[in-house]
């Protein structure tokens, strides 16, 4: 089926993650100078042609599969049949596949600059995974420009009004568009509601804390069926200390450095104390399963698929994938014959326990390859916005349901862009597919308010800074590492690894248009908080962003 891509799949994932820098690796590419709307690179479009190829790693898009591969996956000949019939209206457009990893940003910006990327990649990617990074690339012509096209599908009025107030900030720089939205994800926690109901205990609060996180775990583990309560990728200390604002309070502004921003990781004694307590977990408590050997979050999907694990940090896009997919995480209330909600449940980011909140959700889109000719970039919206939000969609959930007669497989995106939780010649609903509980559940889950974004503040960057190599690298010893590790000494050590890097780059924004965009933000974060989390924000925010920040930018 046409959005069910793995390996797209297991890098939004790790969206929870701490990110520490706004970078465009280094690939040889000149950097552009910013302005109004989004610049080309200095390499000649490919030549416009009368037959146009849309060239594809495998993502958004396949061309036409095999009779081997629907035979393996009966679901995807209606998919055949959404893009046959686009195709059939385009007679002069043919796909084309290739091997191209583009959610590696080492490896997919060479083929950008070598004028061999695919034409559809992923702007997150490129950008560095961080709002700022994926817009600063988009000014430095990394990804295509597609206004045109947003307004030529009419694009605004298909989406909801939640998808379109978290989509649009995002992907608008100065007017401009770079990214065609298709889902929407959010970052949080499968759990076994049944073996946690074996335990004795009650579900989470949706507004669960991570006291009660931890409690939860604890509840999963179980030495005679040899499972751990969580399983543990490197960032999930990283992920804890964000619920207690840490990406917020350790990033600070210092518009007197050539950068623009510091690294404070150090200067609340209670993120040590987290550390520790985590780390108790995994190796005095048992109760933590980490194993470097692993690699990203579907090693860890599959761990709670076997029973392994009784709680993983998934996308919920991971969840969702239907029970006739035997390796999904729905599979398992097949497994053990029981209704999803019975079995699977999911929760949204902890609070902090200083009242900080947290909503991960986002709308995910396709962007460009920026050296597409104009037909070829027309085309690749198009039949994007066909397959997605179109016709080409509805054809695919009925064909889905003709062929599986399973609701789970038509249903398995929770979080429609267009709002759409019911389609033509589909006897049922998401909610008759896994639980009018768990369609509750999600929808209170993502409506959490989402604080104001950095990205959208700041002037795009146009220069390379510094990488989260330093604290990822303080994550992974501090998960891996078995001994008597020194926890604030660590963390010192990641502080002036990054503050050192950044001591060698320079910020192309000006000191004024820095200090101008802080004031704006900062203050919009201020009143933010001071209406969500009146707690936080008096008991922490208030003295950090007085004493702090108001100094530096003033």
């Amino acid at each position: 089926m046409a959005k069910q891509k793995l390996s797209r799949r297991d890098f939004l994932k790790t969206l929870g993650a701490s990110s520490a820098g706004v970078a465009v690796a280094a690939s040889g590419l000149p950097v552009l100078a910013a302005s109004g709307s989004a610049l080309k690179p200095a390499s000649v479009a490919r030549a416009q042609n009368a037959e146009i190829v849309l060239v594809t790693s495998g993502w958004p898009l396949n061309p036409i599969r095999t009779e081997e591969e629907i035979a393996g996956q009966p679901d995807l000949a209606a998919y055949n049949q959404a893009l046959q019939a686009w195709l059939d209206e385009h007679p002069n457009v043919t796909f084309e596949r290739i091997e191209a990893n583009i959610w590696d940003q080492q490896a997919i910006i060479p083929l950008i600059a070598g004028g061999t990327a695919p034409t559809f990649v992923y702007a997150d990617t490129i950008g560095g995974f961080s709002t700022a990074g994926t817009r600063a690339a988009f000014v430095q012509g990394l990804v295509a420009d597609v206004t045109d096209q947003v307004e030529k599908y009419g694009l605004k009025d298909k989406l909801t009004p939640g998808a379109l107030s978290a989509w649009e900030p995002r992907v608008n720089v100065g007017g401009r568009y770079y990214n065609y939205p298709i889902d929407s994800g959010h970052q949080g926690f499968f759990y076994r509601r049944d073996l946690l109901q074996e335990a004795g205990m009650e579900d989470p609060p949706v507004d669960w804390t991570w006291d009660d996180f931890f409690a939860v775990a604890r509840a999963l583990t179980s030495e005679a069926d040899n499972r751990k309560g969580f399983g543990a990728p490197a960032f999930a200390i990283g992920d804890i200390l964000a619920s207690e604002g840490f990406d917020l309070l350790s990033r600070v502004p210092t518009p007197d450095t050539a950068w623009n921003w510091s690294r404070d990781l150090t200067s609340n004694p209670e993120w040590f104390d987290i550390a520790r307590e985590f780390r108790s977990l995994i190796y005095d408590e048992g109760v933590v399963l980490v194993d470097n050997s692993l690699g990203g979050n579907e090693d860890y999907s599959n761990l709670f698929i076997n029973g392994a694990i009784g709680l993983t940090s998934q996308n919920v896009l991971a969840g969702f994938g239907g029970g006739s997919v035997s390796e999904g995480i729905a599979s398992v209330a097949k497994q053990v014959g029981k209704p999803f909600e019975e079995v699977i449940g999911f929760r949204g980011k902890p609070r902090g326990r200083n009242a900080f909140v947290r909503n991960t959700t986002y709308v995910g889109g396709v962007a460009f390859n920026p050296d597409v000719s104009a037909e070829e970039l027309d085309a690749g919206v198009g039949v994007v916005d066909y397959m997605f939000l179109g016709p080409g969609w509805d054809i695919q959930k009925s064909g889905q349901y003709e062929i599986s007669q399973d609701l789970q497989v038509v249903f398995n995106y929770p979080l429609p862009i267009d709002g759409k939780y019911e389609y033509e010649g589909v006897p049922g609903t998401f909610a008759d597919a896994y639980g009018q509980q768990t369609q509750e559940e999600l929808q209170q889950i993502i409506s959490v308010p989402i604080p104001p974004d950095e990205g959208t503040y700041f002037p795009p960057e146009a220069n390379v800074g510094p990488s989260s190599t330093a604290i990822d690298d303080a994550w992974s010893t501090l998960t891996y590492d078995s001994g008597d590790v020194d926890v604030e000494g660590i963390l010192q050590q990641a502080q002036n690894t990054w503050n050192q890097q950044a001591d060698g780059f320079s910020s192309s924004v000006s000191d004024d248009d820095f200090k101008a965009a802080a004031q704006a933000y900062f203050g919009d974060v201020d009143a933010f908080w001071a209406e969500t989390a009146p707690d936080f924000h008096e008991n922490v925010f208030k003295s950090w962003y007085e004493n702090t920040v108001l100094p530096a930018i003033s």
